[in-house]
């Protein structure tokens, strides 16, 4: 008997279960059973690490073969193939749908109807990842049931088999060595005719309950903390974990978490991953008030409905009541321990997006692998365990313990550091970052922090003055050297080498290695390393050492480098934080610092990365520009820092100025030559001028149409004004600038503002826009016309703006086209307007970034959101919250697409109209930075170039794809070079996967 198992799921109690068996006689022949057990995993063949031909002699002789695959993949493709022509008997143990389903059989049952039946319903929407996934669930149990329940009172043998299909995928659900073992006496007795006792029912897991290692399980939450001695003084921590088939490989990790957390109350829950929400509500509250300080997640997925999906929204509605951080360390369950340590990567990319992206949608914080794959040997079977990781189970649960501190602490005893940058190195550039104001920033937070009870200090003199005076840099290039070293906090030699020989010797080595011996050269005094910071109270502002360039290479390359360990005095700096000064918690202000590229893992920190050394066990904040999330997830992954968003500074246009305006002028007199004046000898003297100027400032168009076009998208350019300061809400006008900017764009649910204008005027507004050097003047107009609207929905009403602006006849700013709207187009622009000024609201009250800096500080829940340009998604404010990358599994979004599709467009017509001919090939460069902002509009390029489209079934796991048949396309498919940046490489492994679908379907 030859059994084969493709399983996603760690085998050690299936092992078991196949090794007892091979110990039972045969009642009848007297002989064991004799199972010859084989088990692959889909990572495996992915990652193309087996030999592709033996796996498929194996799964054509198995007599069964066992399947589950999830998520589709290459994996797959080469079972589907190998067993799509056999009889043995395949059994697809996960999703009734698919190929895999297909070629699912068991007697007279065939798994193609019910595959087909499901896809049909997937195609007209009966399966809805907008339905509610607990309803879901029970309909597909509920159908289940009636399938099985007919198997058995049903002398008809498809009904039987089809029953026994159902009841195989119950043992597997639920899973357990004991649900195993049935499962074989089950298919053993049934179709191969073995003489063993009659398979038991199966053992059901309860959709959601609790389970202690020391206590065992429960349903009640009373008759646990009744009967566990739980202290209603004690902190208290609960715990999400996977039941059913994932719960056997998640004991011996709950068991290392107990250990840890021996003096909390510790309440570990397991749930089916439908049903978390009500899992969280029934035992992490008690009359609805939270009992909890802090959860640890250790499911995979989002929070609501796991891998089916359910709204976010009711997850937050919960967490938000449950008000304490969720952190979510990541358990490994496909990667190996030892490949994990290996690996600059870190995780996979299967666990990247779902142990760590996903619950990072959700709010949860702090993705430390906590659990990882092992091999073990059961009898003569080789098999597999999920086994703790024990020193970054210590990591995580040190710094929960600190954060529960810091809640436990009141106010006045707490000490806080605040790091700020100086980058590049050298006086001139204290306190620098992305569009924020740093000093006022944190004159701002000093502030506050002094209103709600911090023992603190604030400086009568303005902050970045005082570090001038003082002298406090960290740069070797000092400009007042001796007051630098009589300012600056030091640590001697003897306190940072007991700190520095507790680091691995290969980390010490190579700290040596590239910057000597302690304590090194930089921002050394004799043997003492020197911490540039001013303390305020029990506040300390201190300035973030500098990453010095080795070998003569560039400065910008030397500070982000990954590969480089950081010198002495980076390491003593925080150190010293931590041990030394004791802080209670450290915010970095700004974007960004440097500490989160040092060397080590991309993401899945361990014990020998660098970020996680430098930030220990200190609670982190981090206060980071909206805009910039490529390089936030960086400092979220690596430096185990909860973010809070600040806004991008006030905008406003370019405009014209000095020559750019004379050039201007020109044109407009030209166009008064020609069609008022219509004067043709002046209008040629104009035309001669216009093209001199033009050519003095080098503008590309050939005549005045072109560059009538490039002054148009110059004088519109949106360029930030000043700097942001947190906190600070921006005035009118500025809020009138920005709604007149998002209003230049479609929205899903509203129409630009500029479309609907021209549509009033009759005017093919995508036409315009494809055509601008033709239509500068009219687009001109428009805008001014939307200014006005905008202007006048702000200072009076939306009622009275379209009133005095269009609706008596004709625009209010002496358009030459009367403008005359229908019933159904002033609506349009109530809605949109609405929205506009909705959107700005959010904009101007940036309140919540001082807001959560304290709810930050109190270990309170700090709300996600995406982030990205505020101008172009201002669904992503407001700011003062824990912002992600966008959702990758979402990218390209369907605006993103169209976006492409557009540029893509006119980048074929412009070279179509310089060549006379369509480009071969096409060079794109993705980034990670780009792709997160716009949401994919470069990956919408290339798949237009390549002529496919992409669609969207059930869920998002696997976008499909489609070439466009050519007479559609309607131009040959056009060949893409693709580069890829390190970012992108590390933050979008799916969208790899897309591109080289994408390549396959059209090559």
């Amino acid at each position: 008997m030859k059994i084969t198992c493709i399983s996603t799921v760690p085998t050690l109690s299936l092992a078991e279960a196949v090794n007892e068996l091979n110990h039972i006689n045969d009642s009848e022949t007297g002989t064991e059973t004799g199972i010859d057990f084989k088990t692959y995993y889909p990572n495996q063949i992915d990652e193309e690490e087996i030999d592709e031909e033996v796996l498929k002699d194996d799964l054509k002789s198995s007599d069964i073969v066992l399947i589950d695959i999830r998520g589709g993949g290459r994996s797959s493709e080469v079972v589907y193939d190998a067993l799509k022509d056999g009889d043995n008997i395949v059994l697809n143990l996960i999703t009734p749908i698919g190929k895999l389903m297909q070629i699912t059989r068991l007697g007279s049952f065939s798994g193609k109807k019910m595959a087909d039946k499901m896809s049909a319903s997937a195609k007209t929407g009966v399966v809805d990842q907008g339905r509610d996934p607990e309803d879901l669930w029970k309909r597909i149990e509920r159908a289940q049931n009636i399938v099985e329940t007919a198997g058995k009172v049903l002398p008809v043998k498809s009904m039987k088999d089809a029953g026994n299909y159902i009841k195989i995928t119950r043992y597997w659900r639920h899973g357990g060595r004991e649900n195993y073992y049935n499962l074989f006496v089950l298919l053993l007795r049934e179709y191969f005719g073995y003489k063993l006792p009659k398979a038991k029912e199966p053992v059901e897991f309860p959709e959601y309950g609790i389970y202690h290692p020391a206590y065992g399980h429960f349903t009640d939450l009373h008759d646990f903390t009744g009967s566990t001695g739980f202290k209603a003084a004690n902190p208290t921590i609960g715990m999400l974990f996977h039941g059913g088939m994932h719960f056997d490989q998640n004991i011996t990790t709950i068991k290392a978490f107990t250990n840890e957390l021996n003096n909390f109350n510790f309440i570990p829950v397991y749930s089916d991953g439908i049903h978390n929400l009500a899992a969280i509500q029934q035992y992490f509250f008690r009359d609805d008030e939270p009992i909890v300080d802090a959860v640890i997640n250790l499911m995979w997925f989002r929070i609501n409905g796991g891998p089916l999906g359910g709204n976010p929204e009711r997850t937050q509605e919960l967490l938000k009541s449950l008000n304490v951080p969720i952190f979510s360390p990541a358990p490994m369950f496909t990667r190996e321990v030892a490949k994990w340590e290996e690996s600059q990567t870190g995780l996979s990319p299967i666990e990247t997006i779902a142990a760590v992206i996903w619950p990072e949608l959700d709010g949860c914080i702090e993705s430390i692998p906590v659990s990882g794959v092992q091999d073990v040997v059961v009898g003569e079977l080789h098999a597999r365990e999920v086994a703790p990781i024990d020193d970054r189970i210590s990591r995580i649960t040190g710094r929960i313990r600190n954060w529960i501190k810091l809640k436990g602490l009141p106010e006045s005893e707490r000490k806080i550091a605040v790091i700020i940058y100086n980058y590049p190195p050298g006086e001139a550039n204290i306190g620098k970052a992305a569009y924020l104001d740093v000093f006022q920033s944190v004159t701002r937070l000093l502030e506050r922090f002094k209103e709600d009870g911090y023992d603190v200090e604030v400086p009568e003199k303005e902050l970045h003055k005082l570090f001038e005076e003082m002298a406090i840099t960290n740069s070797g290039n000092w400009f007042k050297k001796e007051k630098t070293i009589a300012n600056c906090f030091s640590i001697d030699m003897d306190e940072y080498l007991r700190f520095f020989r507790s680091l691995p010797d290969e980390l010490q080595e190579d700290v040596i290695h590239y910057w000597g011996e302690p304590p090194g050269s930089v921002m050394t005094v004799g043997n003492r390393l020197l911490i540039p910071g001013i303390k305020f109270g029990r506040i300390f502002v201190g300035v973030q050492p500098a990453r010095p360039p080795l070998d003569g290479s560039d400065l910008a390359k030397a500070s982000h480098d990954k590969t480089k360990p950081p010198h002495h005095q980076y390491l003593a700096f925080y150190f010293w934080l931590q041990n030394i000064w004791g802080a209670d918690a450290v915010f970095h202000v700004g974007t960004h610092g440097l500490a989160e590229f040092t060397k080590g893992k991309e993401v899945g920190m361990s014990s020998s990365c660098f970020p996680d050394i430098l930030i220990g066990d200190m609670p982190h904040l981090y206060i980071y520009h909206v805009l910039n999330t490529s390089e936030a997830t960086i400092a979220k992954r690596r430096l185990h820092g909860t973010l809070i968003s600040y806004n991008s500074p006030p905008y406003t246009t370019s405009d014209l100025y000095e020559d750019y305006t004379e050039l201007q002028d020109l044109i407009d007199e030209y166009d008064d030559t020609v069609t008022v004046a219509q004067n043709p000898l002046r209008s040629e003297k104009v035309r001669e001028k216009i093209l001199e100027k033009a050519g003095e400032l080098e503008f590309r168009g050939e005549n005045i149409d072109n560059i009538h076009e490039e002054l148009y998208e110059m004088k519109r350019s949106i360029i930030p004004k000043g700097l942001h300061i947190l906190g600070e809400q921006y005035e009118v006008e500025d809020l009138k600038r920005f709604t007149e900017f998002i209003m230049r764009y479609d929205r899903d649910e509203v129409k630009s503002l500029n479309r609907i204008i021209a549509e009033t005027m009759e005017l093919d507004y995508d036409l315009a826009l494809r055509n601008k050097d033709q239509y500068a003047s009219q687009l001109d107009n428009i805008d001014s016309i939307s200014s006005e609207l905008v202007n006048r929905s702000i200072d009076e009403s939306i009622e009275e703006s379209i009133k005095s602006t269009i609706w008596e006849g004709k625009s209010g700013v002496g358009s030459k086209n009367e403008i005359k709207i229908s019933h159904k187009q002033r609506k349009e622009l109530e809605k949109t307007l609405s929205f506009g000024i909705a959107v700005s609201m959010n904009y101007s009250d940036n309140g919540l970034e001082i807001e959560s800096c304290l709810r930050g500080l109190n270990t309170e829940f700090i709300e996600p959101s995406l982030g990205g340009d505020v101008v172009r998604t201002p669904e992503i404010l407001p700011t003062g919250r824990n912002i992600n990358q966008f959702d990758p599994n979402r990218i390209p979004t369907q605006t993103a697409s169209e976006r492409g599709i557009e540029i893509a467009e006119n980048t074929i017509k412009s070279y179509l109209r310089k060549n006379s001919s369509y480009p071969e090939s096409v060079g794109v460069v993705l980034w990670g930075f780009e792709t997160t902002k716009t949401g994919g509009e470069s990956i919408g390029q290339i798949l237009h170039y390549l002529g496919v489209k992409v669609t969207r079934g059930v869920g998002s796991w696997h976008p499909e794809l489609t070439p466009i048949p050519l007479e559609e396309l309607g131009r040959p498919r056009i060949d893409c070079l693709i580069n890829i940046c390190g970012f992108f490489r590390d933050m979008f492994p799916n969208l790899l996967d897309l591109l080289n679908r994408a390549v396959g379907l059209v090559a």
